[in-house]
């Protein structure tokens, strides 16, 4: 099914807000109770506080990886009556010289809600990362991490020890 100029729209403003880092902009995009599906495993997130954390998190996961932008490269889109759809997006996350870091599938279930349409669950399967070791940083990021205040004190010390390795002149 080709997908909507609402759709699109969605997923274009989606993809700004990821890219800008602003997890309440994502959330506002969002409905809850909202379900994430990663590595198999449902992440009941029962409230605006929740989804915010889950999205803070996975984005500040994806920024400790290099990661500075998504692109969508493909989109499919199955309309599930009036009300919802499933839409799957193929992503590329690029570094900042714009290089792959990580092509991937992620499937979200929409809602058509008065404001239009709204994410209520994604599933986003790890798949192998061009980028040795990516999809398994990541990996260890999410599931583990959904405060993301201990996750983002946990990418400050890892930043620190990046940053003195880099500068060092050893």
């Amino acid at each position: 099914m080709p997908v909507t100029p609402m759709v699109d729209s969605l997923l274009d403003e989606y993809q700004r807000r990821y890219t800008e880092r602003d997890a309440e902009g994502v959330t506002n995009l969002c409905v809850w109770p909202f379900v994430a599906i990663r590595k198999g495993e449902a992440i009941h997130l029962l409230d605006r506080n929740a989804v915010r954390d889950h999205f803070a998190s996975a984005i500040q996961a994806y920024r400790c990886t290099g990661v500075a932008a998504w692109k969508r490269v493909e989109t499919n889109t199955r309309q599930l009556g009036e009300s919802s759809m499933f839409v799957s997006v193929n992503w590329n996350t690029v570094n900042e010289e714009g290089h792959v870091l990580r092509d991937s599938w992620t499937s979200y279930q929409l809602l058509a809600t008065p404001d239009g349409w709204r994410f209520l669950s994604l599933h986003q399967p790890l798949l192998r990362s061009p980028w040795r070791g990516a999809t398994r940083q990541v990996a260890r990021w999410l599931p583990e991490h959904r405060d993301a205040s201990a996750l983002t004190k946990r990418a400050r010390r890892r930043e620190g020890r990046w940053r003195t390795r880099s500068h060092s002149t050893r």
